[in-house]
């Protein structure tokens, strides 16, 4: 049985598929990761703004009135 024809027609495309598949999951890897780090600190600088002061009693940041 030769099965050289179809097996050769079938992985050449698959294989590249899977190649691009791979590394369009570790390009979103890498943006995801970068993303929850600018998160991460946008939370971190947050919390730092909380407890610095200027909070009302239930957490929230104060904000001035702007005058309309």
């Amino acid at each position: 049985m030769n099965f050289a024809g179809p097996t050769t027609l079938l992985l050449g495309p698959l294989s590249g598929l899977v190649i691009t598949v791979i590394l369009y999951l570790a390009g979103c890897n890498l943006l995801l990761s970068r993303e929850l780090k600018q998160v991460r600190a946008r939370m971190e600088s947050h919390q730092h703004a909380e407890t610095s002061g200027n909070t009302t009693p239930n957490g929230h940041q104060e904000r001035e009135a702007s005058p309309s």
